[in-house]
């Protein structure tokens, strides 16, 4: 069973209730939780009852005279006292402006991750379309020239060695030219 003793005037410009209305019925605190967090609260409260450690919870309450959900933390040190009562000393803060800047330098983080895989993709396909080109257009081209090369070198004469030797000169660079494209394309 829970009872709030003592509770400062804050009390109602934080939770929208009286200290008098909190003090006849405590239970109108938990009702305040929203229904996803309470049993974050239960099991923070017990946890700290059972090992007399700090309680410290955080969660949302709504106050529905206010149409308003407000982020909580709740601070508190436990104490022993007869007959097995525990008694927490504590102060309950509202936290709904950090959290919202929590929340929003988390979708702010999640937009700049799709923007840097959108970035990632985009240069990704860049290079794929300048490999594709390079590839294509260049390798096109140098594949004809060495058609016309072979070509021209079975007409040449056989008296002119010196052609021959330039012939096979720029068969061999047109074929290491190809290696080059094909190996930058990939």
């Amino acid at each position: 069973r829970s009872a709030f003793p003592r509770l400062s005037d804050g009390c109602h410009s934080l939770l929208g209730l009286s200290v008098d209305a909190l003090q006849r019925d405590p239970s109108l605190f938990e009702s305040l939780i929203l229904e996803q967090d309470r049993q974050g609260y239960r099991d923070a409260m017990h946890a700290s009852a059972t090992t007399l450690s700090s309680w410290n919870w955080e969660g949302r309450i709504c106050i529905a005279a206010w149409n308003d959900v407000k982020w909580i933390n709740l601070r508190a040190t436990p104490h022993a006292l007869a007959e097995g009562v525990i008694q927490w000393d504590g102060i309950m803060t509202n936290i709904s402006a950090s959290r919202h800047e929590q929340e929003a330098a988390r979708r702010s983080h999640e937009r700049l991750l799709e923007l840097t895989a959108h970035i990632e993709q985009a240069k990704e396909d860049e290079r794929a379309r300048i490999a594709r080109e390079l590839h294509d257009d260049l390798g096109g081209n140098l594949t004809a020239i060495k058609m016309a090369l072979a070509m021209l070198s079975a007409r040449l004469p056989d008296d002119q060695p010196g052609l021959l030797e330039k012939a096979a000169y720029v068969d061999d660079l047109v074929d290491r030219t190809i290696e080059a494209v094909h190996r930058i394309s990939l």
